[in-house]
């Protein structure tokens, strides 16, 4: 009688036991999908986050190397204007620089009345554009390499001494070898140029004059 009164009980409880069991095992199996697939979701979008700051810092670097493109390319551009502007004058200096040797051989032919003045003129024109250069050449220390400077204070020397020469007044004794010293004068000057040409295009990066195609 007693195992009769226990026994639906017992089923009861085992049904319980046994649906528990189940209920438990189900919430354990969604909660774990669940748990696996945020864990997956997390991933994906901490990979998504990664890629994003790669891509981010790609062009940041894209963006920098083209600021330094930029600048290199402008200062590149400012050396090579200056370079220009004081080859082009080069010819109209020496120009300046034989006037003043042709107004001092014309002093010498007209003798006793020769007109000094020519003489002057031509060192006027010539200072004017001397002065010219200067001005350029004062700021190609920054942006010309050292072999260009020096090969620059070369022609600045060179000219300097040549109407040094031309205006002293013992030059008279030497009328004779005016021609030739003008034209060893215009031989130095136009070697000085090359020179100078050379340094200048090692400086912009193109290759030696000689290694060019016509």
């Amino acid at each position: 009688m007693f195992w009769h009164l226990l026994a639906p009980f017992l089923s009861a409880a085992v049904g319980m036991g046994v649906a528990g069991w189940l209920w438990t095992f189900g919430a354990q199996n969604y909660l774990g999908k669940f748990l696996a697939k945020k864990a997956e979701n997390l991933a994906t979008h901490q990979d998504i986050q990664k890629l994003v700051d790669q891509v981010r810092e790609t062009e940041r670097v894209k963006a920098e190397i083209a600021d330094r493109m930029w600048d290199r390319q402008r200062r590149w551009d400012a050396k090579k204007e200056l370079y220009v502007e004081i080859y082009s004058s080069l010819p109209n200096l020496l120009k300046h620089l034989i006037n003043v040797g042709e107004a001092r051989k014309a002093v010498f032919a007209q003798g006793a009345d020769a007109n000094h003045s020519l003489v002057m003129e031509a060192v006027n024109q010539l200072q004017s554009h001397f002065d010219k250069f200067g001005d350029v050449g004062f700021i190609a220390p920054l942006f010309f390499s050292d072999a260009a400077l020096a090969r620059i204070a070369d022609i600045q020397t060179q000219a300097a001494t040549w109407v040094t020469f031309l205006t002293e007044d013992k030059l008279l004794a030497r009328k004779g070898e005016l021609d030739t010293l003008q034209a060893d004068f215009s031989r130095h000057f136009n070697d000085a140029v090359i020179a100078f040409s050379a340094a200048a295009r090692n400086d912009l990066g193109y290759p030696p004059a000689s290694s060019t195609k016509s």
